[in-house]
Parts: structure tokens; sequence; C-alpha cells
């Protein structure tokens, strides 16, 4: 009997000890402080590339920069290609916001991280095109020259036709 009791008290000690452990209920020593720090702004990274003038929140810009935009505020972006220029294409944080552009202007969000614009102007095609086949366009005075040579044409085999009935 003595060993059956030695057993009981030992399986309940080791019991007791586990419950212990598995319903502990941790104690801090000391308390500890977080803190952390919100940016109050946020750099905008304007890239331009080819002709043209860019107004980010009534500044003008014609060269690549480094801006300080306010954290909580929307951005106005106005492009304005140069003569001879056109706006090719406005990205934003590597999505391409073109077609948002009303009259030339754009409300970008409010940067909750450093971003991103890249505006991208391109100069206009001048003088005669070439087409995808390598022909060349003549414009109006080779229009006319084609058109005369059909006319030609069709005069020189009317004339065959009316000979040989």
């Amino acid at each position: 009997m003595k060993a059956r009791s030695i057993i009981r008290i030992t399986i309940t000690i080791l019991l007791l000890a586990a419950l212990t452990l598995m319903f502990s209920i941790p104690v801090a020593a000391s308390s500890t402080i977080l803190t952390t720090s919100v940016p109050s702004s946020f750099v905008l990274s304007l890239e331009i590339e080819g002709k043209g003038t860019v107004t980010v929140n009534s500044v003008a810009y014609t060269k690549t920069n480094a801006l300080v935009i306010p954290r909580n505020t929307a951005t106005a972006v106005q492009v304005q290609p140069d003569k001879g220029y056109y706006l090719k294409s406005v990205i934003y944080n590597s999505e391409d916001i073109t077609l948002q552009l009303k009259d030339g202007m754009v409300t970008l969000p409010a940067p909750e991280q450093d971003s991103c614009l890249r505006i991208t102007f391109t100069v206009k095609a001048t003088g005669p095109i070439t087409g995808d086949a390598g022909y060349y366009t003549a414009g109006i005075a080779g229009t006319v020259m084609v058109l005369s040579l059909l006319c030609l044409a069709m005069l020189l085999a009317n004339r065959k036709k009316k000979h040989s009935n």
C-alpha cells in the first residue's frame, strides 16, 4: 500500500505541475513604452524627359527634381509640352496615368510613401513620313502625279477600245 500511495502522490504532483505550466499567467517586471514616428512629408521624384513644363502644386519645373510633398495632401500636377513636342506618357509609381489627364491636369492621391512621377515629352514628327514598308509618302504633288497617270492610262485604254471595235 505504501508504494501505491507514493505513486498516487507522485502522479498528483506531476499533474499539478503540468496544470501550473499550462495555465501560468505571465507577470511583467516592468512596463515597456513603444514610440514611433510618422513622417510629416514624403519625397516625390519628378523625372522629366524631353522638353516641357510640369507644374506641381503651383511650382513649375522643366528638369528632374526631388520634391517634398506634405503628408495627407493631394498633389495637383499640370503638364505642358514645349512647342514642337507632345506629351507621350505620365507614369506614377509604375502605373500609366496618361489617360487620367483632363486638359493637361491630374491630381495625385495623398502620398503614403516616397513616390516617382515620370513625364515623357516627345518631339513631333515633321517633314516626309516613311511607311512601314519603306515607301515614301509624296504629299499633294505625288497624289496629283499618280492621279494624272491614272487618267492618262484610262484615256489610252478607252482609245484602244474604240479602235478595236
